[in-house]
């Protein structure tokens, strides 16, 4: 529970950072992965790889949108629009939901890869909010135990 507040206050530090940055920087992007534990664990895949590549190439626009489908595979890019010299970044976690119902996060930078990047880093940080700790015990179905409770009056 501990390294979960440490991690979730990491991540709202680097948001701060991002949102305050005036360029995308090749630290940026790799403190991002250094920071997300999904890379971590799942090692050099061949996303993981490009994600790297555009990197080292500074393809910002392309990273943060290949940061997308790494660091946060739930989530989908739903709407990118310009507007009044800043970009305005939405990420979705059910696209084919109505956006009343559907779960957002939402971010804006001058820089369309910063915008996108910030968004990635705000939904790892939702993730890490809506994820239950694993410290509580399955309760097990005894049939036996099992009782019809309906009234047909």
């Amino acid at each position: 529970m501990l390294y979960q507040l440490e991690h979730s206050e990491r991540l709202a530090a680097l948001v701060n950072r991002l949102n305050s940055a005036a360029q995308p920087t090749e630290a940026a992007f790799i403190e991002v992965l250094e920071t997300s534990e999904r890379v971590a664990h799942a090692g050099q895949g061949r996303a993981a790889a490009n994600l790297k590549r555009l990197i080292s190439c500074e393809a910002w626009t392309e990273a943060a949108l290949a940061s997308i489908e790494v660091l946060t595979p739930r989530w989908k890019l739903c709407r990118l629009i310009y507007d009044g010299g800043e970009w305005f970044c939405s990420l979705s976690s059910h696209r084919d939901l109505p956006d009343w119902l559907d779960q957002v996060i939402e971010s804006h930078h001058r820089d369309i890869g910063l915008s996108i990047l910030t968004a990635v880093v705000e939904a790892m940080r939702n993730d890490d909010a809506n994820r239950t700790p694993q410290t509580h015990k399955r309760l097990r179905v005894m049939p036996e135990a099992l009782v019809l409770c309906e009234n047909f009056f």
